[in-house]
């Protein structure tokens, strides 16, 4: 099961005009100011889990009142508070409600029919109307019944007397076990949790279950797994233990390094990450709402937790926080702004980069907090960022700019005016990023030329301030490409199966183009004038690089050098996640 999409009006913090979010996605982040309204979004989750035996009976309207309406609703409400809930199932979980329900096979062609109706998503509403008298109405109601009603009642055809009232208790029992689906199928993990007795005792069960019940056991060794990912402490295993006295006192021990330690000695932190472990590892299909999952977590383990949570495909997650290390970690799918405007909460979803900058200015994030970028690779053009973002893709594809690291253009001839050193008055770099990396044409014209002094500048200063500095082996960063690359591009630019290029290691590309085409033909000139069009022609040369291509020169080495520095700068290692 999954959420498709949740709808407020007239309750908690939300006003007249409803107020819709698409959470369709796996990951949805939901974030902004303490007192915004986003525990608001969380509560109306919650209430669908809460009041799901409303949705059970027949008759849409319910008469009981099993809480006090007038915490959540404003009494001003006009036309009236309303929650709306779209829920989406998979086939299977379709097909299991269906047939369970039934208790006898369906048409294959209408239990398609079904579960394709139910994959398209669900309604459940609730109406909380004002009559202008002291009574007041509620009403339950089903939107999106097609699935239902096609399975009771195919094709419209009119039912016999003797069937109408099999019929209407077949619907009612099908409607009980989605909103009972629906109950058991969200779960809301607050922000302030505890290990309690319970959990400790369970763990303990299912660390040494019966014979006959091993489920169990898979279940501790997938929470022990998780728990381990998440904390990092990856030779952790987990000891639950009960003392066989009067108190039957209950304790969670972790052998670490040898040694029995109370879970308590960790810190909160460790004992948040093993209860969304508990929480998460033991069940698929399920929907988790998260309220501040940045409690106790030092930023390092918020942004693993999230490339964690990220690849439980199985599972779908709606997380609160005011929190901008959610956003740094660039992996939710949908982001959602949460604003108070002093009578009503409203909701934005972020679309764009400036989207999320609006973010950081509600939550008072400056860029004199944050100091500098993770990492920020400098290039001396835009071609050179696409030939490391490729090289990149074809190491480490899980390394993403504009996460993992940024590559900047400073311009080849604004070398003398840029710096490393915190004592020159030209422009420092490191204002921008305490890790860096500089990657420069050596612009050798044979192996025996010097490097210029400017470069030998940066290079003693990007050393001192512990940087990575990159000359190219050859003259320009083009010399990386092996002949059969450019021979390929070329032949396929050209539309010439004879063409062949040869690039000597400290020869221009600009300039072998030129001698093999002197007289290129029509439409063809800027296709070998490479000098002046070098953004049109790098993607047709980089199209047909390959992994095997970047063992030429000293071109693999400094990658893998840049990685791990990439890496280090991230504090966490990619390849683990």
């Amino acid at each position: 099961m999954r959420i498709k999409k949740v709808t407020i009006q007239d309750m908690w913090s939300f006003g007249q005009g409803p107020v819709t979010l698409d959470l369709s996605q796996q990951l949805n982040v939901v974030i902004g100011k303490n007192n915004s309204g986003k525990s608001n979004i969380r509560r109306a989750l919650e209430w669908f889990t809460e009041h799901a035996d409303w949705f059970a009976p027949e008759t849409g309207d319910y008469s009981q009142d099993p809480i006090d309406i007038h915490q959540v609703v404003n009494p001003e409400a006009k036309p009236g508070a309303k929650l709306e809930l779209s829920v989406t199932f998979t086939p299977e979980e379709a097909r299991s409600m269906l047939e369970s329900t039934c208790r006898a096979p369906l048409p294959d062609g209408l239990l398609k029919s079904a579960c394709d109706g139910f994959s398209q998503g669900i309604e459940l509403a609730f109406d909380y109307r004002w009559s202008g008298r002291d009574d007041r109405k509620r009403k339950v109601r089903w939107s999106g019944q097609g699935p239902i009603d096609g399975v009771f009642n195919p094709k419209g055809l009119l039912l016999a007397p003797e069937v109408l009232p099999l019929w209407k208790q077949l619907k009612n029992d099908l409607r009980a076990r989605i909103v009972e689906r629906v109950s058991e199928g969200i779960t809301i993990l607050s922000g302030w949790r505890k290990l309690s007795d319970d959990k400790v005792e369970q763990l303990s069960e299912w660390k040494a279950p019966s014979t006959s019940d091993y489920d169990k056991l898979r279940d501790f060794e997938r929470i022990q797994r998780l728990f381990q990912r998440a904390t990092r402490l990856e030779n952790a295993t987990l000891f639950p233990m009960i003392q066989k006295t009067v108190s039957q006192k209950k304790a969670l021990n972790i052998k670490w390094r040898g040694r029995y330690l109370p879970i308590e000695s960790f810190g909160d932190g460790i004992r948040h990450l093993l209860l969304m472990a508990f929480e998460f590892a033991r069940v698929s299909g399920h929907v988790f709402v998260v309220e501040e999952p940045e409690t106790h977590l030092h930023p390092e383990l918020q942004r693993h937790l999230m490339a964690i949570i990220k690849k439980d495909e199985d599972n779908q997650f709606i997380m609160t926080t005011h929190s901008p290390v959610l956003l740094d970690a660039g992996r939710a799918e949908a982001v959602y702004r949460v604003e108070y405007n002093g009578d009503e909460s409203t909701v934005s979803r972020c679309n764009t980069t400036g989207d999320l900058y609006d973010v950081l200015d509600d939550l008072d994030v400056r860029a004199s907090d944050l100091l500098q970028a993770n990492m920020v690779i400098w290039v001396e053009g835009p071609t050179d960022r696409m030939f490391l973002k490729k090289c990149f893709e074809l190491l480490r594809s899980d390394l993403v700019e504009k996460i993992d690291y940024q590559i900047v253009c400073y311009g080849g001839k604004l070398r003398s005016h840029v710096a490393f050193d915190e004592g020159n008055a030209l422009v420092n770099l490191l204002a921008l990023s305490r890790h860096v990396a500089m990657v420069c044409d050596s612009d050798k014209r044979t192996e025996q030329d010097d490097i210029d002094e400017t470069k030998k500048r940066l290079e003693e200063e990007c050393k001192n301030a512990n940087g990575y500095y990159w000359i190219t082996a050859g003259r320009e960063i083009e010399n990386y490409f092996p002949d059969s690359v450019l021979t390929s591009a070329f032949r396929e630019l050209l539309s010439d199966d004879e063409f062949k290029v040869e690039l000597g290691q400290y020869e221009k590309l600009d300039e072998v183009l030129l001698k093999l085409v002197e007289e290129p033909g029509h439409g063809n000139k800027w296709k070998v004038d490479y000098k002046n069009n070098k953004i049109k022609i790098m993607p047709a040369m980089l199209k047909h690089l390959t992994l095997d291509d970047l063992d030429r020169f000293d071109l693999r080495e400094r990658l893998d050098t840049l990685v791990k520095r990439i890496e280090e700068a991230n504090r966490v290692v990619c390849s683990e996640l």
